[in-house]
């Protein structure tokens, strides 16, 4: 499976200054809060918030590859059981 969330759903400052993605490092799913976050001038900001669209996101069972950019996130979801 791959979510593509575009930079105009981020969180602030991301999604008005879209450059600010470039500096982004050390970005993963925090499954407690069910968000992405990153560090950011360090700091650790959350990117992304799953709640707010009311999606619940586990790894019991998948692993995932993230891609972060100027464009926004992609997640790629691969399942770990058959």
């Amino acid at each position: 499976m791959i979510i593509h969330i575009p930079v105009c759903e981020l969180e602030e400052p991301f999604c008005s200054q879209s450059f600010l993605m470039t500096r982004l490092y050390n970005v993963g799913i925090d499954y407690a809060d069910q968000t992405v976050s990153g560090s950011f001038e360090e700091q650790e900001k959350i990117i992304y918030n799953f709640k707010d669209i009311g999606f619940v996101h586990d790894n019991r069972f998948n692993n995932y590859e993230l891609s972060v950019g100027m464009a926004g996130l992609t997640f790629t979801i691969t399942k770990t059981r058959i």
